[in-house]
């Protein structure tokens, strides 16, 4: 009774494992399991992949000092510990990663993916004793020898590991059927088509949301609902429901669904009533959507599911302007009595609840992996489906479990899908804190808005935190449908867990700690990441901070070596400023550190604070000060106050030292004046209401209250207006809770202002005042703050790439140090004064002039240098994303482009090739820029031969949806890798005007007199649209003449020949005469100006007569020097006015 998909088991059979001659040919690798689901747990109750070996010998045999491996370059790669295989015998080897050996159960250093990977056994002496290929296989299935030890490899349906294979488990490996219609919006009656690819089987489909089960069609499995509605006079009963399979005997037809009645919406989820909020039952018919899930069954086996949601419009449409969510599951293991977790359900009941007297217990209170559910999950993007995984979920919150419309959490796993993430952008343009693009999730939250089920104040508040110093999550709205009903709006966030810190921090999530909400002494139990023992890195700061002489600068230095304390400090004034009352000291915040020290600035040993749930902020108003509540010394202040001391001595202890009070009292005034700056939140929050506005409604009618405000969406206690009043008046009330409780002097009024924000950059205490900062109208200079008289500002001025800092200017006082500390006992103005750095020494070597010879309306791939000191000819290059190229339209192009700009325009080198500003194009590099990992960038020839020090400046800009950032890179040699190593700067935010980009490449290493130097300039952030470009133009490369080349002697020794060089007195051109042969020893000819910089340089002599081109070079006074190996001939020549 064998059964093989054949093109699968052909190569399969021809498959031989490779034995080396000795008894450990006996040891065969028997079975292996790469995706181990539901199987078999081991000992930390983890299902982890598995190899099953087999001892075919008729007597035991040792293995210690055996090899496994997954990789054939590294057959050695994990050793196998004492272990003894029996005659006939098997040995259960974990391939969890975990290396280790713990009650008998051994662990390898490595796992298998579950795409397959070839395990590889060899002897003591690192020899192959035998393989097994790599296959993708289901989840739970294992593949292995058809009977033990034999060399014909299937795949299992049923695994025995520890035991021996049989045929009886072999498996059909069922194809899933194929459907004609993709998920959608259609409007009418669908005909849907679903085909069998299989040779046996019959398809198996179901509707409700449950698994396809072949015993569901004659015998469903029952459970019931609890359908009791609370002021209807109807005593609670339940209703029997069933989970029903059909078997496919014609096509499906689907047609509009929203105008029948509700079902599963009138499923009560909830007794508790808060805040105004309690179940509703619907009012109205919601909008539907058909689900249908359908596999093959065939002789007790089945093909992977596949899940399908279709919008069906007739009269009425199904219009949602955010992402779509259709999530399916079995109703049971949701809205059932029995276990559904979305219910009160027995649980509730049985712990004495009732429909009137609410308890605290229900299915929805149960956590952990036992009670995970398996979902599928589709999301839609302007109605169309980009993703649809199988994935698993959990209730997510503490109070909001009780409320109507539940939070989950939704974890990406093996144990659902192949792929243990969701690789989709969920959040647009997401970046972590390395500025390295975000684009898949291991873990994602579907919140519900809290307890006060408020879709709008905690996604605005972290929104308005996100570039401050510590963990935040990410929030995009949509619309959710669980098993094709409307569910109203859910908020998708980041999960915070060691996979969060992975993605956002670039840190090994295997190495990390993190430690919820610790206080005091806090105990083991605190430790959700990590070793238990890993507190005590916790009580080492704590009692560093809070038992020690804090006033001491070696305490407090060594306070900062194991805390960052801009981190700590934030995480202090978020909770402070935005009156997050639900703090007590012990909640919503999480401190985090890695346990790995590298390069990665988040792998340096110190502690950083992560914060959530903003729900509670706001509440009591802008002038209630949470500040007492952190710094009263026996835990009172003001309402909700910790009552507790310890919970505030850590920051209280703090404060005891001036530079952490004075680091503490700059940053809170810098983020007021910028990151909480009224105007800013104003923005920030009408803009996330913009977004859920069109939904109220909808949402309204499935839940019966509005996701922004318990009354109506547009009356005064809304969230949006309360935020809004909120941010306006919050400022100058917090500045005087700070005056009161630092005891702080006055405020002083700050001006701060630049020379030129083209040369320079100034830094002020924890800001640097660039194009990031966050300003009203995103306006930098002149910088408006408000400061405390008690703490001296910092200032620190940085000229720009071939500028330089001069001096201060302070209310008429003019200083020159670069860094200041300023005590501020007046309203003051500062300017930072910045001027060109004079670059007499540099000529222009190489410049790319962007003119109307170019032509247009044409894909380019090389762009030839316009005027060079070289006399070779090289190009500016372009490297497409896209391929073929051009690809169609102008998608992913480069080409010319009228845009013209003053900016690095060589004027004195066009005048002499006869061009004018009016001859000026440009350049444009078109997204998209990043194709399949394929990316778009440019390589600029820039041969240094006689030269040294170079510079590159250029013009550049970006039209609204170009590449946010260029990238400059450099090598120096064709064969070498790019490296950014030396440059004081390589990434350049662009805007929509023109910008200088200048970046100086002085004191790198061995690019003196290097004809291979390359620059490369690649573009970041927002690369992928089909719409947007960069432009470019005026490039030039500057440099000085080499000191190992330039020839500056005029009194040269003896000449080797006579040499004619005329006229004397020039108008274009310089003429060379050899009467000799001597021509093929010179090494090359410079002409050198009346300052001594290069203006020519001939490097190939090839004939007796050479002319040397003067036209675009100024009047005056130049030196012909011809070079010789060990000698020169000098002459002076003399351009005419």
């Amino acid at each position: 009774m064998k059964k093989y998909i054949q093109l699968l088991f052909l190569s399969l059979l021809i498959f031989l494992t490779i034995v080396p001659d000795g008894y450990g040919q006996n040891i065969k690798i028997n079975e292996v399991m790469s995706s181990n689901s539901t199987t078999i747990k081991d000992i930390d109750e983890e299902f982890s992949d598995w190899i099953e070996l087999y001892n075919g010998a008729s007597s035991s045999i040792n293995l210690e000092g055996y090899y496994l491996s997954d990789s054939r370059n590294n057959l050695t790669k994990w050793r196998i510990p004492s272990a003894t295989i029996e005659a006939n015998g098997f040995l259960l080897i974990w391939a969890s990663g975990k290396d280790f050996v713990k009650n008998g159960e051994i662990h390898t250093n490595f796992s298998i993916s579950s795409s397959g990977e070839e395990i590889f056994l060899s002897d003591a002496n690192g020899l192959l004793i035998d393989e097994i290929p790599a296959l993708e296989i289901p989840r739970d299935f294992s593949y292995g020898r058809i009977e033990d030890g034999l060399e014909e490899i299937v795949i299992f349906s049923k695994s025995t590991p520890g035991f021996s294979n049989t045929e009886g488990n072999i498996s059909s490996l069922l194809n899933p059927p194929i459907i004609d219609l993709e998920s959608g919006w259609y409007n009418g009656t669908i005909n849907v088509v679903l085909e069998n690819p299989n040779s046996n089987g019959s398809i198996i489909y179901t509707l409700d949301g449950s698994e396809p089960i072949h015993e569901n069609i004659s015998d469903p499995k029952a459970y019931n609902f609890n359908y009791f509605f609370r002021n209807e006079n109807k005593p609670n009963y339940l209703t029997e429901r069933h989970n029903r399979t059909f078997q496919l005997e014609n096509n499906l037809v689907f047609d509009e669904k929203s105008s029948q009645d509700n079902d599963i919406s009138n499923v009560i989820t909830t007794y508790f009533n808060q805040f105004g909020i309690n179940w509703k039952k619907p009012t109205k018919k919601i909008n539907k959507a058909h689900i249908l899930k359908a596999r093959v069954y065939y002789n007790g086996e089945y093909s992977p599911t596949i899940t399908k949601t279709y919008f069906v419009e007739g009269l009425s449409s199904i219009n949602h302007l955010l992402p779509v969510i259709s999530i399916t599951g079995d109703n049971y293991d949701f809205l059932s009595y029995e276990e559904g977790i979305f219910v009160p359900g027995r649980r509730f009941f049985e712990n004495g609840g009732t429909e009137t007297s609410y308890v605290n217990k229900g299915n929805y209170q149960q956590s952990g992996e036992l009670f995970e559910r398996p979902i599928n999950l589709e999301f839609f993007e302007d109605k169309k489906s980009v993703f649809n995984q199988n994935l698993g979920v959990r209730i997510h919150g503490g109070g909001a479990r009780r409320a109507p419309n539940k939070g989950i959490r939704v974890y990406a796993r093996r144990d659902y899908d192949n792929s243990n993430t969701i690789n989709y952008p969920i959040f647009p343009n997401n970046k972590n804190k390395l500025g390295e693009e975000i684009n898949g999730y291991r873990r994602l939250l579907l919140r519900n808005g809290g307890d006060l089920m408020d879709y709008l104040t905690d996604d605005v508040i972290h929104h308005v935190m996100k570039e401050m110093h510590i963990g935040t999550q990410n929030s995009r709205p949509a619309v959710k449908y669980f098993n094709g009903e409307y569910w109203g709006i859910a908020n998708i966030r980041d999960r915070i867990d060691n996979n969060y810190l992975a993605s956002y921090y670039g840190v090994d999530p295997d190495q990390v700690i993190m430690i919820n909400a610790p206080w005091g002494q806090s105990g083991s139990r605190f430790v959700e990441y990590g070793e238990p023992r890993d507190i005590d890195e916790y009580r080492a700061l704590y009692n560093l901070v809070t038992k020690e002489d804090i006033t001491s600068d070696e305490v407090y230095e060594n306070v900062s070596s194991k805390l960052d304390l801009l981190s700590y400090i934030d995480y202090v004034i978020a909770f402070v400023y935005f009156n997050n009352v639900d703090w007590y000291g012990y909640k919503h915040y999480r401190f985090w550190k890695s346990k790995n020290i590298s390069t990665n600035p988040f792998e340096d040993g110190k502690f950083r604070l992560i914060v959530w749930d903003f729900d509670a902020s706001l509440r009591f108003g802008a002038g209630f000060d949470t500040f007492v509540n952190w710094i009263d010394p026996e835990g009172k202040g003001n309402q909700f106050a910790t009552n507790d001391p310890e919970k505030t001595l850590f920051l209280r202890s703090l404060l005891k030292n001036d530079s952490f009070k004075n680091l503490f009292v700059n940053r809170f005034y810098d983020l007021i004046n910028t990151s909480f700056n009224p105007e800013r939140i104003h923005s920030i929050a009408e803009s996330h209401f913009s977004k859920i506005q069109p939904e109220l409604e909808n949402h309204f009618d499935r839940w019966g209250y509005y996701p922004s405000s318990r009354e109506n969406i547009n009356s005064n206690g809304s969230s949006l207006n309360q935020l809004k009043s909120y941010a306006t008046a919050r400022p100058n009330l917090q500045r005087g809770f700070l005056r009161s409780g630092l005891k702080l002097g006055s405020d002083i009024k700050l001006l701060l202002d630049v020379s030129d924000v083209e040369m320079g950059e100034v830094e002020l205490n924890t800001l640097r005042l660039d194009e990031n900062l966050h300003r009203p109208g995103n306006k930098i200079f002149p910088f408006e703050g408000i400061y405390s008289s008690s703490t001296p500002i910092t200032l620190k001025a940085t000229p720009l790439p071939g500028f330089k800092f001069d001096y201060w200017i302070i209310n008429d006082q003019t200083l020159y140090q670069d860094n200041l500390e300023v005590h501020l006992e007046q309203n003051t103005n500062v300017k930072a004064v910045f001027s060109k750095l004079l670059q007499d020494d540099k000529s222009t070597l190489h410049y790319w002039f962007f003119n109307n010879e170019i032509e247009n309306d044409t894909p380019l791939k090389i762009v030839p240098v316009t005027y060079s000191l070289k006399d070779k000819t090289f190009n500016l290059e372009f490297f497409p994303a896209i391929s073929p190229y051009p690809f169609e339209n102008t998608l992913g192009i480069m080409d010319r482009v009228n845009d013209p700009t003053v900016i690095n325009f060589k004027s004195e080198i066009t005048d002499g090739l006869g061009y004018d500003f009016q001859d000026m194009r440009g350049i444009r590099i078109r997204n998209p820029l990043l194709v399949d990992n394929r990316t778009g960038y440019l390589i600029l020839d820039s041969p240094l031969g006689g030269y040294k020090n170079p510079s590159i400046a250029m013009a550049a800009s970006r039209t609204n949806n170009g590449p946010e950032k260029i990238l400059i890179s450099y090598r120096t040699s064709f064969d070498s890798e790019w490296t950014i190593e030396g440059l004081t700067k390589h990434e350049f935010k662009l805007s929509n005007d023109y910008k200088l980009i200048f970046i100086p490449f002085e004191g790198i290493e061995n690019l003196e007199d290097n004809d291979e130097f390359q620059i490369r300039i690649d573009f970041d952030g927002n690369t992928t649209s089909n719409s947007g470009n960069v432009r470019l133009n005026n490039i030039s490369i500057e440099a000085e003449v080499s000191s190992l080349d330039i020839i500056t002697n005029i009194n040269p020794e003896k000449p080797i020949s006579k040499i004619k060089v005329f006229p004397t007195l020039i108008e274009n051109k310089v003429n060379i005469e050899f009467n000799d042969d001597s021509f093929t020893k010179v090494k090359y000819i410079q002409i050198i100006d009346s300052k001594g910089l290069l203006v020519k340089d001939i490097a190939t002599i090839s004939e007796r007569k050479v002319e040397i081109d003067m036209e675009n070079t100024a009047t005056g006074l130049y030196i012909v020097n011809i070079v010789y190996l060990n000698s020169l001939e000098s002459f002076k020549v003399l351009k005419k006015y």
